[in-house]
């Protein structure tokens, strides 16, 4: 059964942020709980974006820092080249204060044979880097 990404949308307490090259996705951590999104692999050879909630540091490193105000949300991200269908919606952490991204996950190119799971992070719009 698919986590129901509705459960996390809205403010939060973002306390942490983490990456695994192994797993393929970050890390992150709201409300004390820690949730993955990353590169699945439905057929084992295309790739979507997909979240689901985890348990423990299982993953190399999280970097942990006080309770940063975020809104989590689904965007409309596009590339802004309509010729390569390249539009989708995204999963996007966004700093509270003034809206800028500070984590998205999103799969491209989700129209085409070959669509694939990215990610973005930008810890610089953390309200405590700004």
């Amino acid at each position: 059964m698919k986590f129901d990404i509705n459960n996390i949308l809205g403010v939060h307490k973002l306390t942490g942020v983490g990456y695994s090259s192994s797993e393929e996705g970050y890390v992150f951590e709201i409300d004390g709980k820690l949730y993955f999104i990353y590169e699945d692999y439905p057929d084992e050879y295309r790739s979507e974006c997909a979240i689901m909630p985890v348990e423990g540091d299982a993953f190399e490193k999280i970097t942990r820092f006080p309770p940063q105000e975020v809104n989590i949300c689904i965007g409309d991200y596009y590339d802004g080249e309509y010729m390569s269908g390249i539009c989708f919606e995204s999963l996007d952490i966004l700093n509270k204060e003034d809206n800028s991204l500070i984590l998205r996950g999103w799969t491209e190119d989700w129209q085409d044979y070959y669509p694939s799971a990215q990610f973005s992070y930008y810890p610089e719009n953390l309200p405590i880097n700004k």
